[in-house]
Parts: C-alpha cells; structure tokens; sequence
C-alpha cells in the first residue's frame, strides 16, 4: 500500500451509507477528497456488500471474518484481466472503530 492510501479511512454510519475519504495525503490531486455509497450485510452478517456508484456502478461483496461493536474484518478474492493476462488478488482489510 502506498503512503498516499494508509491515511485514507471509510465510515459506515448507521442508516447504511458510508463515507470514504482520501485523508490529508491524495495519490491524485485530481481525485475526489470523499466519495459516499451504501452497505448492507447479508446471509446472517457473513457477507457485506458495498454500492459505490464512483466504482463504475458496481458492487464489491466480502465475507465477514471477524464482527464485533469496534472491529470488521474483511476478506474478498477478485480476479482482474488486463490485455489478456488474469491476475488474482486477495484482499483483507480490517475496520476499527475511532
């Protein structure tokens, strides 16, 4: 990750939006400071979705790994294409309260 995306964080409020923000240090001055959509969870809060409607409009799905009142842990596999070459990534991201 680089240092440009360590101070970024997301806030997921209540009525189901979230917020994220780029934080002080923008990788892209160009970029927006915040960008806002909607999340839900889903089979017995073991998967969260995330609507961004910046993301070309579409849904990111993560299994739940860890839920409590001040932690999320997150995990997703996604598989990209670029010029004929796949490429997996596996992401975990953990979201503590603050």
């Amino acid at each position: 990750m680089s240092a440009c995306e360590r101070d970024n964080f997301v806030k997921f409020n209540a009525d189901r939006t979230y917020v994220g923000d780029e934080g002080p240090t923008l990788c892209n001055t160009s970029d927006p400071q915040t960008q806002t959509g909607t999340w839900k969870f889903e089979n017995n809060d073991t998967k969260l979705t995330i609507s961004d409607p910046g993301a070309l409009g579409t849904d990111q799905y993560f299994d739940v790994i860890t839920l409590s009142a001040s932690t999320v842990r997150l995990h997703d596999t996604a598989t990209f294409s670029f010029g004929g070459v796949t490429v997996s990534a596996t992401v975990n991201q953990t979201f503590t309260a603050f």
